[in-house]
């Protein structure tokens, strides 16, 4: 009687592993895709602080703020449509510098919509130099 019951049940195991499949896969890619977008935010908003960071030494030089900016977030390709960079009382000792990033996530995973994250910083000048400095970053 056993043995009847056993021969029965042959392909339960397969048939409950593959209900299972479709929706632990899901969670899998839905996993890897937050980790994804939670590192372009969180570089979206470093690179920003950096770029401020730079400004605040040499806020003439917005090509080289851009520059900072492009080489801190270098894995996620931001070019330099990306940043904005403005002061807004004029450029000078103890006034602000704003540095502005946006980026656009797109998922690999089919059905997740993208996304627009925006980082920015301000900080306020601390040097004006009285030429422009050259840029380090190449």
């Amino acid at each position: 009687m056993i043995a009847k019951r056993i021969g029965r049940e042959r392909g339960q195991s397969l048939v409950e592993f593959a209900a299972i499949l479709v929706p632990l896969l899901m969670l899998l890619f839905g996993i890897l895709e937050f980790g994804r977008a939670f590192y372009s935010y969180a570089t979206i908003v470093n690179a920003a602080s950096e770029g401020a960071r730079y400004g605040i030494l040499d806020p003439n030089n917005t090509a080289c703020i851009k520059k900072v900016v492009e080489n801190y977030s270098i894995a996620l390709g931001l070019v330099d449509a990306n940043v904005t960079v403005s002061t807004p009382s004029g450029v000078g000792f103890d006034k602000p510098i704003n540095v502005a990033v946006t980026y656009t996530f797109t998922a690999l995973a089919p059905y997740i919509p993208s996304f627009t994250f925006n980082g920015a910083s301000t900080m306020t000048i601390v040097h004006v130099p009285s030429t422009l400095g050259t840029c380090p970053f190449p």
